[in-house]
């Protein structure tokens, strides 16, 4: 009695992106055709949207590995296969190592090759022969394929057409290029923080706290951070192999000079050791011991036990508890910002200048001096040529300095009050809100205004309080509300000297007259 013939039948498909594996079921009924025609009794080996190369001459990339191939080659070697069977010898190899391997296991187990196009006698030089041509031909196809597809790369990416690699750049739609409003606006946003200081971690830990995920669904690292901005799609464009190409035809986030501007500035900030120091309790490093005249830092961070701490040593030197000192600076703030009309003073005074552009453009002049000693170096520029250079970029740093210093003169406060009209996502009229505004109103006329409406029954708003303040004065309460606790200290220390005198021993009761709120002159 004859042994029935085991055959594997081996399925593949290059690329099938919707996963339909209509390819593969149709390479499956012919071969299953051929098998039942002779007899042989069918194992299937599949692997589908996967490629028979290895790599291509010269690339650096790596294909992925074939499963299904390496299962069947192994069941070969253990002799559990006595025939192979393909629709085409290249669904099985395109590779001549591949093929030479095939060789030589059909030589040692008595091995037979069937296509739906023929068979291969792989004993005999004629058809190991015919295997090989068949192979190179194939080989050759692929390469061919692979230069058409480079030349329709290259056409595309000088046409500045939106065709991104890999995951989608975060901002923009994946397919169209057109920017995400609210991602836009967050990204631009971090791309003028960042230039105006602040760190890549206090923005990570922003966005993960409120929920913002990257393109990809994961939570924000600086490593993710600093690569999206320093990402040339933003500034709209085309970059091949390092090398700016053309100019994309999608809407850019900014400009590229503050691409430039950023890469320069991150540069220089990814070579320093120093970790940028984020301000986690309003008044830690600003508010001073009045003994020693040290800062103050927050100890024991529990919200039920906090105190602001002087570091120095001994007795007589300043501890008191956080809560009740936080309340009263922000109340002598706010009272100082609500009476001085700050806000519409910083709106009427601020010119309108570009200060991303021009910090860009300072990070990109600094980052060009830090290059002059190479050029020296190497021999590339004389001494001479050097002075003369970094005379010249520093006269270029002294006038966007001088920009700079007018145009942000109000400093964190500015950056407070910036979009100043736009008050959405600052908290409502709350009890807080309420009990701050209310501190700042006239006791008389708050006394006729509740009494007022005690009789319409109509809860007491923070407009109706105190219809004297200014809507941005109004607003700008609203924001320091919402403001981070590095934002506030910064602005408290800008604009105040808070002094913290030690009490009397034994009382515990929180006293405001030891505490001074003094505006720097």
């Amino acid at each position: 009695m004859t042994n029935t013939l085991r055959a594997a039948v081996y399925l593949r498909q290059s690329k099938d992106a919707e996963d339909n594996r209509l390819g593969v079921d149709r390479q499956r009924e012919d071969c299953l055709e051929l098998c039942a025609k002779r007899g042989w009794s069918v194992v299937e080996y599949v692997d589908n949207d996967l490629s028979a190369s290895v790599s291509m001459p010269g690339s650096r990339r790596k294909y992925k590995a074939r499963p299904g191939f390496e299962r069947l080659m192994a069941d070969v070697r253990d002799g559990k296969v006595d025939a192979i069977v393909s629709w085409d010898a290249d669904r099985l190899y395109r590779h001549p190592r591949e093929l030479e391997d095939i060789i030589d296991m059909a030589n040692q187990k008595q091995l037979a090759l069937a296509t739906i196009g023929g068979d291969f006698d792989l004993g005999t030089p004629t058809g190991r022969g015919t295997a090989r041509m068949k192979g190179v031909f194939a080989r050759m196809e692929m390469e061919q394929k692979s230069a058409r597809q480079k030349r329709a790369n290259k056409q595309l990416r000088e046409s500045g057409r939106w065709n991104p690699a890999g995951s989608r750049p975060y901002a923009y739609d994946s397919k169209t290029g057109v920017p995400i409003e609210f991602e836009a606006k967050l990204l631009k946003k971090a791309a003028t923080d960042v230039l105006n200081g602040k760190s890549l971690r206090g923005l990570c830990l922003e966005w993960n706290d409120s929920g913002i995920l990257t393109s990809t669904g994961a939570q924000w690292t600086n490593l993710v951070l600093r690569r999206s901005l320093l990402n040339p799609v933003y500034a709209g464009l085309v970059v091949h192999e390092g090398e700016v190409v053309a100019q994309g035809k999608w809407e850019p986030l900014w400009s590229v000079k503050q691409h430039e501007g950023l890469k320069a500035f991150l540069s220089q900030r990814a070579s320093r050791s120093k970790v940028a120091f984020i301000r986690q309790h309003m008044l830690s490093g600003v508010a001073k011991c009045g003994e020693c005249g040290g800062r103050l830092y927050l100890v024991r961070p529990n919200p039920s036990r906090s105190a602001y701490s002087c570091r120095t040593r001994g007795s007589g030197h300043v501890a008191r508890k956080a809560a009740p000192l936080e309340e009263h600076v922000t109340l002598e703030v706010l009272r100082y910002l609500s009476e001085c009309d700050v806000a519409t003073g910083l709106r009427e005074s601020t010119p309108e200048v570009d200060t991303d552009a021009l910090r860009a453009q300072r990070a990109s002049l600094k980052a060009k001096k830090g290059e002059l000693a190479t050029l020296l170096r190497t021999g590339i520029l004389d001494a001479d040529d050097v002075t003369r250079e970094s005379q010249i970029i520093t006269k270029d740093i002294a006038a966007i300095d001088a920009q700079l210093d007018q145009a942000t003169k109000a400093g964190p406060l500015a950056a407070l009050m910036a979009d100043a009209d736009d008050t959405e996502g600052l908290p409502a009229d709350d009890d807080q809100l309420l009990a701050y505004v209310s501190a700042l109103a006239d006791p008389e006329h708050l006394a006729q205004l509740q009494e007022q409406l005690a009789e319409q029954d109509h809860p007491l708003t923070a407009e109706q309080i105190v219809p004297h303040i200014s809507l941005d004065n109004l607003n700008l309460i609203r924001r320091w509300l919402a403001a981070s606790a590095d934002i506030q200290g910064k602005v408290i220390d800008q604009l105040f000297d808070v002094t913290v005198q030690k009490s009397t021993p034994g009382v515990r009761t929180f006293d405001p007259a030891l505490v001074s709120v003094v505006p720097k002159k």
